[in-house]
């Protein structure tokens, strides 16, 4: 099960192992136990490399056959 992210509005943000199911629904705040809405927030992640650099998957080991010509 997914962590998820509530605001309490009298003690703050809390995090909240919950089914995706649940979610949306609102949630007890371990502080006070009144409930909370589940905080939606949408920040891009951004991933940058060096000009020219190939990106590798970091499960594979050097020389894989299907990450040819990777940069180390």
């Amino acid at each position: 099960m997914p962590y998820y992210d509530y605001l309490c509005s009298d003690c703050g943000a809390f995090e909240l192992r919950r089914s995706v199911a649940a979610r949306d629904e609102p949630a007890p705040c371990p502080i006070c136990q009144k409930n909370a809405e589940r905080k939606v927030s949408f920040q891009p992640v951004l991933l940058r490399s060096k000009p020219g650099a190939e990106v590798r998957n970091p499960l594979h080991v050097e020389g894989c056959p299907c990450c040819p010509g990777v940069i180390k």
